[in-house]
């Protein structure tokens, strides 16, 4: 939440003045900084992602809003990185004008699952014939929660995360079936019961 001085649009009042000037700096600090992040997290071979959802604020047309709501999240492979990202993000705020105010709250959160090789989760599921390496995904679960419970977890099922939440996804239908072979092996070894296929 961002919070000024409201103005009547027409006069162009210090208020939009003072926003006049301080985004062009704030906007270079931020362009600057999450370059410079975005390049240290890939050093590390890790990557977070950054969306903004949502801007809204206002009252009327002719008015300089004197508040702006901002919705915005970041997908982080690695508990690191979610700190990491928190504290750039203040530091950058802390450049902004006096005369604004900037509150943040987090509304929700998800443990990132860090992708392990020698995960037992993992030799199961290959053994299984889970197909390709584990990976990270720029997406959220309930499998870190597991995971930070102490339950080895995996995130593994058919289609790709390319094809997904948008118009017209899709899975194609061997891949159904891939899975449902998948599932029946597991069943099967949870329960010690015969592979039917």
């Amino acid at each position: 939440m961002v919070i000024g001085p409201p103005s009547e649009a027409a006069r162009r009042i210090p208020a939009i003045q003072a926003r006049e000037s301080a985004p062009s700096s704030r906007q270079r600090c931020w362009s600057w900084s999450w370059q410079k992040f975005g390049r240290t997290l890939s050093m590390r071979g890790n990557r977070t992602t950054v969306n903004v959802d949502r801007i809204g604020g206002g009252t009327a047309i002719n008015i300089v809003p004197g508040c702006c709501e901002v919705l915005w999240e970041f997908r982080p492979p690695d508990e690191v990185s979610t700190a990491a990202v928190k504290a750039e993000l203040e530091r950058l705020l802390a450049v902004v004008s006096s005369d604004v105010e900037v509150e943040m709250a987090q509304i929700a959160g998800v443990p990132a699952l860090a992708a392990r090789n020698d995960s037992a989760a993992v030799a199961i599921a290959r053994a299984l014939g889970a197909l390709g390496p584990p990976g990270e995904v720029p997406f959220g679960t309930e499998a870190g929660f597991f995971e930070q419970a102490g339950i080895p977890s995996l995130v593994c099922g058919p289609g790709a995360i390319s094809q997904a939440h948008q118009p017209n996804e899709w899975i194609a239908s061997s891949e159904l079936k891939a899975v449902d072979r998948f599932l029946a092996r597991l069943g099967a070894w949870a329960t010690g019961a015969e592979v039917r296929e």
